[in-house]
């Protein structure tokens, strides 16, 4: 066959042999397998963010052409310490911008796992690119940093292939573009000045001093530039200080293009300006329009400094229309006056910011006229002062926006730690409150250590639960958060109006929704003297449930010295287990408490509803079918002096079930030295998996054990009941377990990966062995942009991907990976992508154009079928299928063997669909407003009476949550019942001639309401909105699937043998395929 891409939509009806005079392109696959992250989460599948404590600094600031403002400077995560590159990106407004990096912020660790990095300047590129400049720091280098972003916040990988670049030899202080997108940063090395240049690929320019550096003395010592400028002639001026053997006096170098000194500049390309009897220290420098130079920074009068500016001559002499000499001093505080930072207006006023140093720190701002005189006009005095947070709130730099507002930037203090500090100015100097409301904005973005999620639960309808805790800082005190997100892994605003709930003195570890959506948090909190069992329940809605314990919040304590609670499971009774440990003097003891729905006691467990079983921790609990208590941990081998694995398991009144291995306790050495489990599940058929971590004497690995019911090890479980697995260069730990229905077993933890570790997940088959399919060896890494990252708890949602909630550096970190391969509809090969295919009556023969397989042809059927194709057995391929007067037949794909059964009448309408959301197609009818359901897994069928007879069927996942929604289309509205929630919902959208053309249009996992009209598709977006466009002609046949297999609907339409086909990836695939008269297949269930 021949693939025709058009890249410009146009004239695509025109005959097809005009077409074929195009070139022939290679089809791209972009279907998701097992294993991907899952790009609807948060568009890339992760996330992270936290409560935040640690110094953020910003020193840069630049303003894009469409307003946006960019902030650039560093920030000390991970305990505060190790900095890093941080920038944020604002709107106009002040708000966040969230199309930068998701949440408007980014942080990028530059040289190895504990090395230093420090951005000091910003500049945008005429492409939209950002170049922040500064430093970094490894263990005995101190190097020039460059880092180059797109965009919407990501790496540019085509700047040095990483988005990175460092040059040994010095720390860069300013950057700046040339016309032609070379980049030069200045700075220092050994006290002196220096200069790098760089190609646009981030390479040295070789044409700059023959080796792309250039080190310039320009006194007997201590010399440093702090600025760069390029001049309309490409010549370079830098401006910093430079040592006189006493003080230091303003120094300026120019440069010509190629990186030599500029004789032409007071006769040797240097000069040096005394202001004051001390410190003089240029930090900043702008070229004015007729090639004057003016210098910013500070001078001392011996006692405090004051701002100063000079203003130079082209040929670098002292400009004496600028206060008679060239230089001014202004006082501005009581104390100390920084300036570092100018800009110069239009209109040729100079403003210049910095900081004020009296009773607190302050930002400070002076406007000069050109004739350096102060700028009266400018809050009366020439002189503006602004406090933003408690103290220590310093100006590093400053920009002007094209309407002449001024932005200032720099940091600010709470009373405990600096953040990003973003000031925006009217004309006159006053706060502009159309600025974030008052004209100042904070922005964090340290994370302290201790943020992290422990355990994570997912409602009926999609959305995710994650609970942490998180240290203060500053004393030892947990905070917990209950966070719920969307789907979509945005925070969800229905849940306490901000999506997170905190309590204080609280540390969470297990979550479980309750089946009436109320949220239980299970953990400990510290007593009078010890710490204790607690819980607590919310609402829905985010608020404490009162009806549980009276303010929502119960504490058992146990012991009396530290309870902890570590796993929670919730009975069919509605009571709830809190399983974890109590300290007996030097030994643990396995704790379990047993509540009733309103939080008090269960005395009818072991009499007071507590049990405790010696010498153990238990760290996962989980409820048998028979009401059966398993408790899962690790117990002390006191002759080995080692841990071993630990299950015991207890009869409903909190007895041990001797049945359990003899006495209800089993112990498992799994390695030479310790093991640990860290969580539990139980199989349909009783079987128990136990997850956690094994110690071989040199590194921990996952490790999985399964017993039989009875405690005894499963031998069918690679042999001897026990596998370990090792991922990483180091050691990994597997935090949590779950099932998939097809009884395959899935682990999530963490690996070390040589620098620092990644959320690991590992899938096994039912007998142990590594699942292949799954990230081609069994095994998935996340890592979160380099960093430490630490996977605690997992859950599979109900289209069976999971979601690892942990940590990131310190923040909370979240991803959600694909479990399978992108089920598209109508993909015979199981590819992802949906294949080009025909049904033609007149010789009942299927053709088939197989995205990966190739061609295919079967003969099944007769020309009075109706064509049925869908996946019936489940195994991801689509099934050659009709259905005739209430039989249904199929070939299988998985066995090539034929299934037949009688389910309907002649008249139905047949709309099978995977209404259980078991991964099988089921059988399904729909007759004058009955919807008859034969679930193939189970065998049972199921009646529903949704729609009249002249409505057309229109099942699909219309809320997301893995199951097909039964729905139907009359007269231009749409009426639904979503599967997550049983409730009814109705839009109108289109005609009543319409034809419903539904599809995940926008990659959501939502089914989008769409409708074909005379060649014009319309489609309502659940995320991404409205959109219409032309597509077609009146009396096509649409036949909209995913042929590209990147998970989002492409429309096609089918016309007398020819396929037309808009790939959401880009361009038109036209194929010939077919003859006038066959049926397409994937339009067999669309209705006319």
């Amino acid at each position: 066959m021949t693939y025709l891409s058009l890249h410009q939509y146009r004239g695509w009806s025109a005959s097809l042999a005009a077409v074929l005079l195009t070139a022939a392109m290679t089809f791209v696959a972009f279907a998701q397998q097992p294993g991907d992250l899952d790009p609807t989460f948060s568009g890339d599948g992760e996330l992270i963010g936290g409560v935040t404590y640690a110094n953020d600094y910003a020193y840069a600031i630049a303003i894009q052409a469409d307003g946006k403002i960019v902030a650039a400077g560093n920030s000390y995560g991970d305990n505060n310490s190790n900095a890093k590159f941080a920038l944020s990106r604002y709107n106009p407004d002040g708000s966040l911008d969230t199309s930068f990096d998701d949440d408007g912020r980014v942080t990028t660790p530059i040289g190895s796992s504990g090395a230093y990095a420090y951005a000091y300047a910003v500049a945008i590129q005429a492409d939209g690119k950002i170049v922040a400049a500064g430093w970094s720091y490894g263990a005995s280098s101190l190097d020039f940093a460059l880092v180059r972003y797109n965009a919407d916040g990501s790496l540019d990988t085509s700047f040095d292939s990483d988005g990175k670049v460092t040059t040994p030899g010095g720390a860069a202080y300013a950057v700046a573009i040339q016309p032609d997108g070379k980049i030069v940063a200045a700075g220092d090395s050994a006290s002196d000045f220096v200069l790098v240049r760089y190609n646009p690929d981030g390479s040295l320019d070789t044409t700059f001093d023959g080796d792309g550096k250039v080190t310039t003395p320009v006194g007997t010592s201590g010399d440093a530039a702090n600025a760069v400028a390029i001049q309309a002639d490409g010549k370079i001026v830098a401006a910093g200080y430079s040592y006189n053997g006493s003080f230091r006096d303003f120094a300026l170098v120019r440069y010509n293009p190629n990186g030599l000194l500029d004789p032409t500049f007071d006769g040797d390309g240097k000069v040096t300006t005394p202001i004051g009897m001390s410190e003089d220290i240029a930090t900043a420098v702008a070229i004015q329009p007729d090639e004057r130079i003016v210098a910013a920074g500070y001078s001392s009068d011996g006692s405090s400094p004051d701002f100063a500016l000079v203003r130079y001559n082209e040929n670098g002499s002292l400009d004496p229309t600028f206060d008679g000499d060239g230089k001014v001093t202004t006082p501005v505080g009581m104390y100390n006056d920084i300036a570092t930072a100018v800009a110069l207006q239009p209109d040729g006023k100079i403003v210049v910011a910095g900081y004020i140093i009296d009773s607190v720190v302050s930002f400070a701002l002076v406007r000069y006229h050109p004739n350096g005189s102060l700028d009266n006009t400018f809050d009366s005095d020439g002189k503006v002062t602004t406090s933003i947070g408690t103290s220590n709130d310093s100006a590093y730099a400053v920009a002007l926006q094209p309407n002449g507002k001024i932005v200032a930037a720099g940091r600010s203090s709470d009373g405990s730690f600096l953040d990003f500090a973003i000031v925006r100015y009217n004309p006159n100097g006053s706060l502009d409150p159309t600025f974030d409301s008052d004209g100042k904005v904070t922005t964090d973005f340290g994370f302290w250590a201790g943020n992290s999620f422990y355990d994570v639960a997912i409602q009926i309808d999609g959305k995710v639960v994650a609970v942490s805790y998180s240290n203060n800082g500053t004393s030892y005190e947990f905070t917990s958060a209950v966070v719920r997100y969307n789907p979509d892994g945005s925070l969800d605003t229905a849940f306490d109006t901000d999506g997170t709930v905190t309590i204080s003195n609280f540390r969470a570890a297990g979550c479980a929704i309750q089946s009436d959506g109320k949220i239980l948090v299970s953990g400990y909190s510290l007593g009078s003297s010890s710490t204790d069992f607690a819980l607590v329940r919310y609402n829905p809605d985010g608020s404490p449930d009162t009806s549980f314990g009276g303010n929502g919040r119960v504490t058992t304590p146990i012991g009396t010295s530290g309870d902890y609670a570590y796993a929670l499971a919730i009975q069919s009774d509605g009571k709830i287990i809190a399983a974890g440990t109590r300290e007996n003097g030097s030994l643990s003891d396995i704790a379990l408490v047993r509540y009733n729905p309103n939080g008090s006691l269960d005395t009818t467990f072991d009499f007071d509803g507590i049990v405790t079983t010696p010498g153990g921790i238990a760290y996962a609990v989980a409820i048998q079918a028979d009401g059966k208590i398993l408790a899962a941990g690790r117990t002390y081998d006191g002759l080995s002096a080692a841990w071993d694995v630990a299950l015991v398991r207890y009869n409903p009144n909190g007895s041990l079930d001797t049945t359990f291995d003899g006495d209800g306790k089993v112990r498992t050495p799994i390695g030479m030295y310790n093991d640990i489990a860290t969580a539990v599940v139980i199989q349909p058929d009783g079987k128990i998996v136990a997850a956690g971590s094994s110690d071989d004497g040199s590194f921990w690995d996952f490790a999985l054990v399964r017993y039989n019911p009875n405690g005894s090890l499963d031998t069918t479980f690679d042999s001897d009941g026990k596998v370990t697995t090792p991922i990483g260069t180091s050691t990994e730990y597997a935090n949590a377990v779950a099932l998939q229905p097809d009884g395959k077993i899935v682990a999530a933890g963490h690996s070390y990966n040589n620098s620092n570790s990644d959320f690991a997940i590992v899938r096994y088959n039912p007998d142990g062995s590594l699942d292949t399919n799954f990230g081609g060896d069994g095994i998935t890494t996340v890592d979160f942009n380099s960093s430490d990252d630490q996977a605690n708890g997992m859950a599979l949602d109900g289209q069976g991907r999971a979601v690892l909630v942990g940590r990131s550096d310190g923040a909370f970190a979240v991803a959600r990976v694909l479990m399978k391969a992108n089920k598209a509809r109508f993909d015979f090969d199981g590819d992802g992508r949906s294949d080009v295919s025909v049904f033609r009556p007149g010789d009942s023969v299927w053709y088939i154009d197989r995205s990966s397989a190739g061609f295919t042809s079967t003969r099944f059927g007769v020309a009075t079928d109706k064509i049925t194709p869908a996946d019936y057995d489940g195994d991801g391929k689509t099934e050659i299928s009709i259905f005739r007067d209430g039989t249904w037949w199929w070939i299988n794909s998985s066995d090539s063997t034929v299934s037949a059964v009688q389910f309907g009448l002649a008249g139905d309408v047949p709309v099978p669909a995977d209404y259980t959301g078991d991964g099988r197609d089921d059988l399904t009818v729909y007759r004058n407003g009955q919807w008859w359901i034969r679930d193939l897994s189970s065998g049972n069928s199921t009646l529903s009476n949704f729609g009249i007879s002249s409505d057309k069927p229109v099942p699909a996942d219309y809320d997301g949550d893995g199951k097909i929604d039964i729905a139907i289309y009359r007269d231009g509205t749409w009426w639904r019942i979503n599967s997550s929630t049983g409730l009814v919902e109705v839009t109108q959208f289109g005609l009543a001639s319409d034809r419903p053309v539904v599809g995940d249009y926008d990659r959501d996992s939502k089914t989008d309401l769409a409708v074909y009209r005379d060649g014009v598709w319309y489609v309502l977006q659940s995320r991404d909105g409205f959109r219409a466009f032309p597509f077609g002609i009146a009396s096509d046949i649409p036949a909209p699937a995913d042929y590209d297999g990147d998970g989002k609907t492409d429309a096609a339409v089918y016309r007398n043998g020819i396929w037309y086909v808009l790939n959401s990836t880009g361009g038109v695939t036209i194929q010939l395929f077919g003859l006038p008269g066959d049926k397409p297949a994937p339009a067999a269930f669309l209705s006319q």
